[in-house]
């Protein structure tokens, strides 16, 4: 058997880790030990760009609004070309909360509108009522998955 290994670009670890980003990140890991997946993470912070070709997954979580202002900027000026190479190539992309709203063309922060980096063909636009967060258990089926599978999540 070939030596599986996993290497994961973090985002943002301190501007974007609002809801236990950093939690996602030592999960992941802490599973790929488990499954003898030899596995790395590397950050990557402001001002740094992303060679596409050193990452199997980058990781974007979610932060406060104006530390997401200063990432969307960095994203768009100094990541995107890499972002883009890096999902070319069959990397993943895996966006939780903000990050995910960054992925996306834009998002809703009150009256203000948010660019993102346009790899996902996806709008955010804050619906009403109050917002929803929390814990999420859905029955799920999915491909190669056992009928009535739970996800859960947060």
């Amino acid at each position: 058997m070939a030596d599986l290994k996993l290497r994961i670009g973090a985002l943002y670890p301190d501007q974007m880790n609002i809801y236990a980003d950093r939690g996602n990140i030592a999960v992941l890991q802490r599973r790929c030990e488990w499954r003898s997946v030899d596995v790395s993470v590397t950050a990557i912070g402001l001002g740094e760009p992303i060679d596409p070709e050193q990452f199997d997954l980058i990781y974007l979580g979610g932060g406060q609004d104006d530390d997401q202002r200063r990432c969307a900027a960095d994203l768009i000026e100094r990541k995107r070309d890499g972002l883009v190479a890096a999902a070319a190539r069959g990397a993943i992309l895996l966006g939780v909360c903000g990050g995910y709203q960054l992925l996306g063309r834009w998002y809703e922060l009150g009256e203000e509108r948010i660019e993102g980096v346009s790899l996902l063909d996806v709008e955010t636009i804050r619906g009403e009522g109050s917002r929803l967060i929390g814990n999420v258990a859905i029955e799920t089926r999915l491909p190669g998955a056992p009928e009535g599978a739970v996800l859960a999540g947060f």
